[in-house]
């Protein structure tokens, strides 16, 4: 207690930013916490906590893009398919057009590590015959994205999957960055 007497009379500018970051602090987590309930909903609190949350992971993976920038890897080419299944070596086979026939071409999801192989191929399964963009990369690395979101990201949310600590290139991480900053914006 002596430490703050000190601090709060001998340096009173520390002691309010202080005491503000702490009331700051306190009044996001009481925020955050808040349930997800109809009257909430309604007056906007709901779409406000998971416009911050949004917002606060589009930072996390904007940094995490930035410090990874690795190879540059360019443009990506967008592939369109119907998804099939994981494979027994965590790459997604997805049915591509090719010509007037389907080919079945396997993808590997780009910069993640799959920890949970038996609910990351359920959770695929679940998704069998749905359509895909797949945003492709060199060595066939693919960010796939199912009714507009990343299945790379529905993947590690769900906790079947981390991101890679050190990924040659930061072509997962721009993507997520992207997607979260169009959720926090209200435009995805």
């Amino acid at each position: 207690m002596q430490a703050i007497e000190t601090l709060k009379y001998e340096y009173p500018k520390v002691f309010a930013v202080l005491v503000g970051f702490i009331v700051i602090l306190s009044t996001l987590i009481v925020f955050m916490a808040l349930p997800d309930t109809p009257i909430l909903r309604a007056i906007g609190v709901t779409g406000a906590q998971g416009k911050f949350s949004a917002t606060t992971s589009g930072f996390y993976w904007t940094v995490r893009a930035r410090m990874h920038q690795g190879d540059d890897v360019g443009s990506p080419q967008t592939v369109f398919g119907t998804l099939m299944e994981l494979d027994d070596k965590g790459g997604v086979l997805v049915n591509v057009p090719a010509g007037n026939d389907w080919t079945k071409q396997r993808f590997t999801l780009a910069n993640v590590q799959i920890t949970d192989m038996y609910k990351a191929t359920s959770e695929i399964g679940s998704l069998r015959g749905v359509d895909v963009k797949l945003d492709c990369y060199k060595d066939s690395q693919a960010v796939v994205w199912v009714r507009g979101a990343p299945l790379n990201l529905k993947l590690i949310e769900s906790g079947f999957a981390t991101p890679v600590k050190d990924p040659q290139s930061s072509i997962f991480d721009k993507a997520f960055a992207t997607y979260y900053w169009r959720l926090a914006n209200g435009t995805n």
